[in-house]
């Protein structure tokens, strides 16, 4: 009986307040998330990573949050608005990791319901030709965020339905 390999999906998060202890799975929006992917989780078909804008990281992998470790800054779109070169080099950064992590995995998911971590993300998944599949964020805020978990759960049930659940 031949085995159907489950695909591997990115799903890809804005950065958390966690990023000082080294772990954004500690983050509460990370953990809610967390809960509702458990099931791939458990197969290990969602791997996550953080849109990052602590040293211009870009994009941060679930397993490097130690380089952030002991650091902190918050994604205003205040900033970015009165500095568009630093939107720039969000983007420029976030290309980077996108071009470098995106062989690894056959869908990559984005629910970011930060400003300026969306729009990097979006441009720089467009001008590399990358698909990513992002959820419907209405408002930027912590309520999109917790809303939209459910469409992070439909979108993996399309693209990945478990079977012998």
């Amino acid at each position: 009986m031949a085995s159907t390999r489950l695909a591997k999906v990115l799903l890809i998060l804005p950065c958390n307040g966690m990023a000082r202890v080294g772990d954004y799975r500690l983050g509460r929006g990370w953990r809610a998330v967390l809960k509702a992917i458990r099931p791939w989780r458990e197969r290990g078909v969602v791997e996550l990573a953080a849109v990052e804008c602590i040293d211009m990281l870009g994009l941060v992998h679930e397993d490097e949050a130690y380089l952030v470790k002991g650091k902190e800054e918050y994604p205003a779109w205040s900033d970015f608005r009165r500095s568009p070169e630093k939107l720039l080099m969000l983007k420029e950064a976030v290309k980077k990791r996108l071009r470098e992590l995106a062989p690894r995995y056959d869908y990559i998911v984005a629910h970011v319901n930060v400003r300026a971590y969306y729009l990097a993300l979006k441009e720089a998944s467009e001008e590399l030709g990358i698909p990513v599949r992002f959820t419907n964020i209405e408002r930027f805020s912590p309520m999109a965020f917790s809303k939209g978990i459910k469409q992070v759960v439909s979108i993996l049930e399309e693209i990945c339905p478990l079977r012998g659940d």
